[in-house]
């Protein structure tokens, strides 16, 4: 994965990247090691609304 895609998702108030394709969030989770439940079940994520 492009260093410049990881630096889309994770500054999306600098970009134009308000949304992210499940493939990527897959290979970024493979990436660390991680399966998705892993991922989202991060306390990151328990704030996050619709």
């Amino acid at each position: 994965m492009p260093r410049s895609t990881v630096w889309k998702i994770t500054h999306p108030d600098l970009t134009r990247v308000k949304t992210v394709k499940l493939d990527t969030v897959y290979q970024l989770a493979d990436t660390l090691g991680l399966n998705l439940k892993e991922f989202f079940d991060d306390p990151l994520f328990d704030d996050i609304s619709d």
